[in-house]
């Protein structure tokens, strides 16, 4: 009889009945899934990794590929303890001492440890990793362990709580090839340690949301006599997850499509982080990417493949959207071949609480990352307080700089590295230099990299939640304005640009207003006409932001004769102001916490020219709720019309 998972009783969240999430709502994505990057420490040395993820409660798989050498792809999960299984070998599992007399896993609240070993499949000195671990829970995922019993076997239970969407099995104890039914290609199964097409050799079938049988066939194996086996079940959602601060979003996609040697989208109807893709039909690669790594808008993408132990190789091979990914060339998009696929959803689900979780301001530190933050950064503004430039970049742009003082279009940067998981950048700039990041949240902030279609009336999709209360948008590869948009302009029937100090009077006409899943780039109505925003086949990015209680405030005022008190919501002030006139010419200027927001003078930065940064001037002081505005000639002056943006 097979051994089950070892969770027995499983409630809505969580198989052990205790999960993060707040009483009444479904878990977060962040909660069951990480891709966490790491250098390893070296021989005798403990690594320990971070992630949030509850494996010592919960349980959980732990997945780890080395990036920069060939090491082998090393499985470790809380059923079989203190043994290693490798995704590209038919072998059986090691134990953890095989790397060394002390070595060992630790499954911990928050993340896990590799202890004592500097094997290089796992904690080489100075080796670059990439971990994906997998908490077990209801609807995402489940591990079961069984024992093989020569013929078939039609009741090996999960607890899924739903039908998988696919199934990885591995002979534990000897030699077998992994086998994985995907939904996809049932009855047929494929062979996750090889590339050849799905099979006949039916050894997983039987499928259920309660149950999955298994069986021998000529190559590959599930029920050998006596054998140990393990079965990773992994669940589609299907408009049932239980995710989120509802309870009602789903979190993983296993589906297929038909290559066609072009461009297609495929919709899941979220946008992903980890993405793992096999041709079906044909011979081909287990092909895996996630966010962290680099999945770049119109640029080569990082990738490694489950069933060899190469290190992690790039190419234009896909992109991740708003609804789901989209395919750039044939790798994985060959004519008339089916693709398998399972996909994982980009979080978190809920709006931020609490601003230093998605919002850091850092100067240039002595080593990389450059820039600390203590959350990946998702965009990024740096500058120096001499003026020299304002380059802003994001990570599904990769590489690539713009800058919020000119109209150029992108550069290439390659110090800007985004695989941190606390920071950005990997060269220096000089010692004035400094940073402003951000992490994209519902609710509070998001990226859009989109291609245009000349269009007037062209929507795009976001992934912020909320409507949009201001907005920037560049051509990345044509020069022109930057489009900027704000909550308050339809009513002053006025456009900004946000490399400009002026004051516009084009009208909106025909503008669309944003939504909580859409915003207008098309026609002479938004931002500056239809070559700033929506050519076509022009290539944009766009930067969203809104007003998340407690963390970051959108809005306007009129500066009266006297100061006044800006109430954001917040409870010990402001780290962040950002300030444009609207009436009048007048730049945008900013002002944060490390260079001071303090009673006196103030130093500020200009977005949209080079000037040094100017002290002169109190125009701002600190207040718990906010910030106060004084009046100040020639910059905040009685009865002048203001935009600002502001974060806790």
């Amino acid at each position: 009889m097979p051994l089950l998972s070892t969770f027995g009783a499983a409630s809505a969240r969580s198989f052990g009945g205790i999960g993060a999430a707040a009483a009444g709502a479904g878990l977060d994505v962040d909660e069951v899934f990480s891709t966490y990057l790491y250098d390893g420490t070296g021989t005798g040395s403990n690594l320990t990794v971070t992630n949030n993820i509850d494996l010592s409660t919960e349980g959980g798989l732990v997945w780890v590929k080395r990036r920069d050498a060939s090491a082998s792809n090393s499985l470790f999960d809380t059923v079989r303890g203190q043994n290693i299984i490798e995704s590209n070998s038919s072998g059986g599992q090691d134990a953890f001492s095989a790397y060394g007399g002390s070595a060992s896993a630790s499954y911990n609240t928050n993340g896990f440890g590799i202890n004592g070993t500097g094997a290089s499949n796992l904690n080489s000195s100075s080796g670059e990793y990439v971990s994906w671990t997998f908490r077990k829970s209801p609807k995402f995922f489940d591990i079961v362990t069984y024992s093989g019993t020569g013929s078939y076997q039609g009741n090996i239970a999960h607890n899924l709580g739903t039908s998988p969407g696919m199934i990885i099995v591995k002979r534990t104890d000897s030699s077998s090839q992994w086998v994985v039914w995907h939904r996809n290609t049932d009855p047929k199964n494929l062979q996750l340690n090889g590339t050849a097409a799905a099979s006949t050799d039916y050894a997983i079938q039987d499928v259920t949301s309660t149950k999955f049988g298994v069986t021998n066939y000529t190559t590959l194996k599930a029920s050998e006599s006596g054998a140990s086996y393990v079965a990773y079940l992994f669940a589609h959602n299907n408009s049932n997850g239980e995710f989120g601060p509802g309870s009602d979003q789903d979190i993983i996609k296993c589906g297929s499509y038909t290559g066609n040697q072009s461009t297609q989208d495929i919709n899941l109807g979220f946008e992903p982080q980890w993405i793992m893709i096999k041709a079906s039909s044909t011979s081909g690669t287990w092909y895996m990417w996630d966010n962290m790594r680099g999945v770049v808008t119109g640029g080569d993408d990082w990738y490694l493949r489950a069933n060899d132990n190469s290190d992690e190789s790039d190419a234009n091979n896909i992109k991740f959207n708003s609804t789901g990914f989209s395919l750039e060339n044939a790798t994985v998009n060959a004519n008339a071949e089916t693709y398998i696929y399972m996909a994982i959803r980009r979080g978190p689900l809920a709006a931020p609480t609490d601003a230093t979780k998605v919002f850091a301001v850092d100067a240039e530190n002595s080593s990389a990352p450059y820039y600390t933050s203590n959350f990946p950064v998702d965009m990024g503004i740096r500058t120096a307080t001499d003026g020299s430039g304002k380059f802003i970049s994001a990570r599904i742009t990769g590489t690539n700089d713009l800058r919020t003082d000119r109209t150029n279009t992108q550069d290439s940067s390659s110090g800007t590295k985004w695989d941190y998981m606390d920071g950005y950048r990997s060269s220096a700039e000089g010692n004035t230099f400094l940073a402003w990041m951000w992490k994209r949240a519902p609710g509070y902030f998001d990226v859009v990299a989109y291609t245009g279609d000349g269009g007037a009336s062209t929507l795009q999709n976001h992934n912020l939640g909320v409507v949009p209360e201001m907005i920037w948008i560049k051509g990345r590869d044509s020069t022109g304005n930057w489009g900027a948009y704000h909550k308050v302009l339809p009513s002053l029937s006025k456009q900004l640009y946000l490399n400009l100090d002026g004051s516009y009077t084009t009208g909106y006409g025909s503008h669309i207003p944003p939504t909580a899943t859409q915003f207008c780039v098309g026609g002479n109505a938004v931002m500056g006409g239809t070559n700033n925003t929506n050519a076509s086949n022009g290539q944009y990015i766009a930067y969203l932001f809104a007003t998340a209680p407690g963390v970051s405030k959108v809005g306007s005022f009129t500066q009266g004769s006297s100061s006044q008190t800006i109430d954001c919501g917040f409870s010990s002030g402001a780290r962040f102001v950002l300030i444009k006139r609207t009436d009048g010419t007048n730049n945008w200027i900013v002002f944060d916490s490390v260079r001071g927001i303090v009673s006196g003078n103030d130093p500020f930065l200009k977005l949209d020219n080079t000037n040094a940064e100017e002290t002169n001037d109190d125009i701002i002081d600190s207040h718990s709720s906010g910030f106060i505005v004084n009046t100040v000639t020639d910059w905040t002056e009685n009865g002048q019309s203001f935009i600002f943006y502001a974060i806790a």
